[in-house]
């Protein structure tokens, strides 16, 4: 997940980093001595032609409105758990697809930003600053609002709840430290501390300060830069992932906030051309500029002057898995299209390289486009199919049994 306060749009004057230096690649060597990519080749399995099972169909939602999953999770009693941030509920269906349980978030302070595992049938909503636990039949368990943690953290920004372990654990961000460039500089690190508390709402360990995004000026004032690295993390029952797309290095985390492991892959930075730039300020100004003739190319011009990354990060989202391995998505630039991040939709194919968990790079898989996971398990992956118009629908992958001891 993207751990930034905000949601990118196309004109915000956003806080966002920077990052001094372009990504280098690592070697062979210090890979191997972090213990992240096997000597194994890994395996590669290509779902692009697989028909998924069908497991909710959200299209004609008892709200006949659109939806938008944040995110969806098989439970072990065959339920599906899935957010909704359109109409701010958390619904359980059945096996059938079938609603059973609904919650409705804004009775309980929270809007949903994303929903996550903590551990077996229990899930985890969380907010931009809270988060709620829930068993799986809908029980509330938990409420943990990040302003209520005692501890020293670095003063300003705004505390980001990042991820919830069991045991009550949890791990929170404060990001926006730096909305300024140093003096003859055009670009910045706007930098997140990272904390580990425990159960008593207290911090056990402060990391950072760790880069989170990239940002610029533009006539003066903060601006996005398009196509730039970013913090991501995951987390699962006891482990919590943070990497930043600068380079290929994910570390993994205990649940007090102890580095167990670094993983890493040989990577090749790609750059970023200008057919790369204008096919996404075409496909940008075909789903979001309305306006026509002069008026829309003036509002092409003014996109060319924004500011671009320099290179392809290495990764764009982690998705930590049941059966505890890490999924880790590559970006491709075509995807920003669709609202100008790299984590999002993906319009193209994605491909996603799977981590077993001991980090150990053991598999890659290729997944059809408009197909956005949100749940993997040993022998299956569950996620959003989005359809033309408003179809969306929440479907099943089987892994297939020769695939499932490679990531084991």
């Amino acid at each position: 997940m993207f751990i930034g306060p905000l949601r990118k749009t196309r004109h915000a004057a956003l806080l966002v980093v920077a990052l001094a230096g372009c990504a280098t690649r690592r070697n062979d060597t210090d890979a191997s001595r972090q213990e992240s990519a096997s000597s194994l080749a890994a395996s590669l399995l290509d779902l692009r032609t697989v028909a998924p099972r069908v497991l909710v169909d959200l299209t004609g939602s008892d709200s006949a409105t659109r939806v938008l999953i944040v995110g969806a999770l098989r439970l072990p009693n065959g339920r599906i758990a899935a957010a909704d941030a359109e109409s701010q509920r958390l619904i359980y269906y059945d096996p059938g697809g079938n609603p059973v349980t609904t919650i409705h978030l804004r009775t309980l302070g929270v809007r949903a930003r994303q929903l996550i595992r903590v551990n077996a049938d229990t899930v985890a909503l969380m907010g931009i600053s809270t988060a709620v636990v829930f068993t799986g039949n809908g029980q509330l368990l938990r409420r943990f609002d990040a302003a209520d943690v005692l501890g020293d953290l670095p003063q300003g920004g705004i505390r980001i709840v990042l991820g919830v372990l069991g045991g009550g654990r949890a791990f929170i961000g404060r990001l926006g430290q730096h909305f300024r460039p140093a003096p003859g500089q055009s670009r910045w690190i706007d930098s997140i501390a990272i904390a580990a508390v425990g159960p008593d709402m207290r911090i056990t360990r402060v990391l950072g300060p760790l880069p989170g995004v990239v940002g610029a000026l533009k006539d003066s004032q903060p601006h996005q830069v398009w196509f730039a690295p970013h913090a991501v993390s995951a987390s699962t029952d006891s482990t919590f992932y943070y990497g930043f797309g600068d380079a290929y290095e994910i570390a993994v985390l205990s649940a007090t906030g102890e580095t167990t492991r670094v993983i890493t892959r040989s990577w090749q930075r790609i750059a970023v051309t200008d057919a790369d730039i204008f096919a996404y300020i075409d496909g940008w100004g075909t789903r979001w500029i309305t306006s026509t003739g002069a008026v829309a190319e003036a509002q092409r011009r003014e996109m060319r002057s924004d500011p671009f990354f320099e290179y392809v990060p290495a990764f764009s989202q982690f998705l930590a898995s049941a059966s505890g391995e890490l999924w880790v998505r590559t970006p491709n630039l075509v995807d920003a299209q669709w609202n100008g991040e790299l984590n999002t939709v993906p319009l193209a194919p994605s491909d996603w390289s799977v981590f077993d968990h001991m980090g150990r790079w053991r598999s890659t898989l290729m997944l059809p486009a408009r197909f956005f996971p949100t749940d993997a398990g040993s022998d299956y992956l569950l996620g959003i199919e989005y359809g033309s118009g408003r179809s969306r629908k929440l479907v099943a992958y089987d892994l297939p049994k020769e695939w499932t001891p490679t990531v084991r």
